[in-house]
């Protein structure tokens, strides 16, 4: 609230209004929680205005900003990130080229930033090829598939959007990990790094798989392939990345333990 007061109040309580305010808020959403337990709550006021720990006790997720742009996106959930877990970020598929700011991006590209927060969907399917529509429907299964392990998982940082061209993080929950990795720029020198995974065991195999592809294909070498937690910690990923904003997802799951690394 901007000025508040109240023509009800005393002049020795004008100053209990915020607090009075609040308290009042929270037994609304108290009431109609307790009378619609299946409905999801959004806590959003001007993009971030209600991301504090006290209105995620009310609420399921927080509108994290008006500016869906999904190359911006990519900055401020990294950041938002550090303070708050995935499943409270609502992230989600905007138009192309994007209402704020006029950035175009691919399709994929909006999806895999989206995924890597509690991915939500405002594209207007009348306006959406009917390729767009066919990916759209894909890569929503997909993300239902790994959504426990993103919204549930640890996060690791692998790359910061504000150090490199190639941002890229990860979750971990249990036996599975999920792998983002988004190119924010054209690579104009040499061959990005590898990424190096984390959080994995080194002694253990993984299937690893490129899901939520395009009309691109595979970006990677270890598509569908099991390596061991050493290899891809020490040794690494290579991406083969060939334009802006291309983005990859990888899947990464323990196997057998008998099962021969590739």
């Amino acid at each position: 609230m901007s000025d508040p007061g109240s023509p009800w109040l005393d002049a020795c309580r004008q100053g209990n209004m915020p607090i009075d305010y609040v308290r009042g808020y929270e037994r609304i959403l108290e009431t109609l929680a307790a009378e619609f337990p299946d409905v999801i709550f959004q806590a959003c006021s001007s993009g971030g205005g209600r991301a504090d720990y006290g209105t995620m006790r009310k609420h399921h997720e927080f509108w994290t900003s008006d500016n869906t742009d999904a190359y911006e996106r990519v900055f401020m959930q990294w950041g938002i990130g550090h303070l708050f877990p995935a499943i409270s970020m609502a992230a989600h598929v905007t138009a192309s080229p994007n209402h704020q700011t006029g950035r175009s991006a691919p399709l994929k590209f909006r999806f895999d930033v989206a995924m890597s927060g509690r991915l939500g969907f405002e594209l207007q399917p009348c306006d959406m090829t009917e390729e767009d529509m066919v990916f759209s429907k894909r890569a929503l299964a997909e993300y239902k598939r790994i959504r426990p392990v993103v919204q549930f998982g640890d996060l690791y940082r692998l790359s910061s959007p504000y150090e490199s061209r190639v941002a890229s993080l990860m979750y971990i929950y249990g036996k599975r990990a999920v792998v983002f990795a988004w190119l924010m720029d054209k690579w104009l020198a040499d061959s990005p790094p590898p990424l190096h995974l984390k959080g994995l065991n080194p002694s253990v195999r993984y299937l690893v798989r490129e899901i939520n592809m395009n009309e691109d294909g595979s970006l990677t070498d270890v598509h569908e392939r099991r390596l061991g937690g050493d290899f891809l910690m020490d040794a690494g990923i290579r991406i083969r990345w060939k334009k802006a904003f291309q983005s990859v997802c990888l899947e990464v799951v323990e196997t057998n333990p008998d099962a021969p690394a590739s």
